[in-house]
């Protein structure tokens, strides 16, 4: 289907087909993974591939060395082959190549840029006019060679050890001043060198594409694992009932408040902790199975009344739940109480034993500290002892206890005077 993205599935049961392959092959039947195979080997072989690229051109330019007293009547030619094309071609390939300009085509000009050194080579042959000047036709097979540190795919190997052999074969049997009796051999070497070039150029790749299939494998399992491990955290961190943050998640987010790194910012914490009043009774008189449907629900309600702070609320066992606030203050802690126990309030959930309002309320204890002077436990305690308040002075209120005067019943106060958290 055009546009449709592979799955993680899809990609290793085609990386599993692809490993089943044996033997010779040019490319991989997954397009996708061809593409980032060649792409993968450019990147990887680029630093190397500059170097056996500019090396076999400097061999080649060494050669002149041999010519100048043996046949200086080609030094000129000779010159402006190696001078005044294929090295500056050579460095024309490494500052395009080193700037990443060539990108997917860096190998096919690579494979262009070995084959000069045969094909200059042998138009020399035509400009000499005895045999003595010949040494260097004949060591012209061994500049092949440099196909194999240069690591060129079976195709582009193919591509420059054909084109050298069919050039050199060309001038063996085309150049009168070659004995005829050393033109078998002449054609035997050079076919033995490419033949052995292409055989180890071919062993090369599969190695080289087994390796990327295993470490694609590899790189995909790990970070599927990655995910799983992930989403098994997240759900050991979340309440199967709720869909809220459990009591591990709870401890965990007031472990990391009470680090000694946080502990020394001068900010407060806020704990607020709520139960639903006379849960049993709900329990008891509309079955468990409804005490459960109402626990979810209050939780998806306490959830959309704090918005983006939705994730500090936590299950903090049965009917009981808990918010912790980070770098908020008293004030702002009360507010956010309150608002909580109006949201719960009229969200109207029946409660046929909570007389007189006939629906589910929640009766809230809140509590600041500063982790710089005081332990984790003792605002839990504090919140507790308000929450316990909270309940004697008839339910469905909010008892607060920080560093401000006497506590107080916020659902007494007119609405104006409640302070919005944010």
């Amino acid at each position: 289907m055009p546009g449709h993205q592979p799955t993680e599935d899809d990609r290793l049961t085609s990386i599993k087909r692809e490993l089943a392959c044996r033997g010779f092959r040019l490319s991989f039947k997954d397009q996708q993974l061809e593409q980032q195979y060649r792409k993968q080997r450019v990147s990887r072989g680029r630093r190397y591939n500059n170097l056996a690229a500019f090396g076999t051109i400097v061999m080649f330019d060494l050669f002149i060395l041999g010519e100048i007293p043996i046949c200086p009547e080609v030094l000129d030619l000779s010159f402006l082959f190696r001078f005044g094309i294929a090295t500056p071609a050579c460095l024309l390939f490494l500052l395009l190549d080193g700037r990443k300009l060539l990108g997917v085509w860096s190998e096919a000009a690579l494979a262009t840029l070995l084959y000069l050194p045969t094909l200059f080579g042998c138009l020399e042959t035509f400009a000499v006019h005895h045999v003595e000047a010949l040494p260097d036709f004949q060591a012209l097979p061994l500049m092949q060679l440099s196909i194999l540190t240069c690591g060129l795919s079976v195709r582009r190997a193919i591509y420059s050890v054909a084109l050298a052999c069919l050039t050199y074969i060309t001038v063996t049997f085309c150049r009168d001043l070659i004995p005829p009796a050393a033109v078998p051999s002449l054609v035997l070497t050079d076919l033995v060198i490419g033949f052995t070039v292409l055989t180890f150029s071919s062993r090369l790749d599969y190695r080289q594409r087994q390796v990327f299939l295993f470490e694609l494998q590899s790189e995909i399992v790990r970070n599927m694992l990655a995910v799983q491990n992930a989403t098994l955290s997240k759900l050991t961190r979340i309440d199967a009932l709720t869909g809220v943050s459990n009591r591990r998640c709870f401890d965990d987010t007031i472990e990391d408040l009470w680090a000694p790194e946080q502990r020394e910012r001068d900010q407060p914490v806020t704990l607020i902790l709520f139960d639903i009043d006379h849960f049993k009774q709900f329990n008891d008189t509309l079955g468990h199975r409804a005490g459960d449907e109402c626990l979810k629900t209050l939780a998806q309600t306490v959830a959309l009344c704090l918005g983006e702070d939705a994730d500090k609320l936590a299950r903090y066992g049965g009917e009981e739940f808990a918010i912790v606030l980070p770098a908020t203050h008293a004030e702002a802690g009360r507010a956010v109480a309150e608002r909580v126990r109006l949201a719960v309030q009229e969200r109207a959930i029946p409660h046929p034993g909570n007389a007189p309002s006939g629906v589910v309320t929640v009766s809230l204890g809140v509590a600041s500290v500063l982790p710089a002077s005081q332990q984790a436990a003792s605002m839990i305690e504090r919140a507790d002892r308000c929450l316990y308040r909270a309940k004697r002075a008839g339910r469905n209120t909010v008892v607060a206890d920080g560093p401000w005067a006497a506590p107080t019943l916020l659902h007494r106060l007119p609405q104006t005077l409640l302070v919005h958290p944010h």
